[in-house]
């Protein structure tokens, strides 16, 4: 996390970028952080910031892997 709370998972989600979204997904980011209050959009997930940009792709990975995780979680 930068120092005004950006994430790179955060960032490729409002930009679109799928594969790397995905890339970072694999490699552990989480899927859920909000952004901190000092972030200009405070408590916005990777999810809202890629519903809001109309990145349909990255918004069906993040529900994938959500739904995925969430499972693993409760079995």
């Amino acid at each position: 996390m930068d120092r005004l709370g950006e994430t790179p998972l955060g960032l490729a989600c409002k930009l679109g970028l799928v594969q790397v979204a995905g890339a970072l997904l694999c490699g552990g980011a989480n899927i859920d952080f909000a952004t901190p209050p000092r972030h200009c959009v405070p408590g916005c997930t990777p999810l809202m910031f890629a519903t809001a940009g109309h990145h349909t792709a990255v918004v069906k990975l993040l529900l994938e892997r959500g739904r995925g995780a969430s499972k693993s979680k409760h079995s």
